[in-house]
């Protein structure tokens, strides 16, 4: 069997405009919170709601 090297991975993050090279990225949190739309062309006078 081949010894292949263990791939590397880059990440950019970018944060309050700056944008900083990473190998590893940890503690990441994310939400979504759902957002009441309605086509303005609708008949139906209801919303639908679409992830933020």
């Amino acid at each position: 069997m081949a010894d292949y090297p263990l791939p590397n991975f880059h990440f950019m993050v970018e944060w309050g405009g700056a944008r900083i090279g990473f190998t590893r990225v940890r503690n990441l949190a994310m939400s979504n919170s759902p957002m009441a739309i309605r086509h303005g062309a609708s008949p139906e006078y209801s919303n639908a709601n679409a992830p933020t």
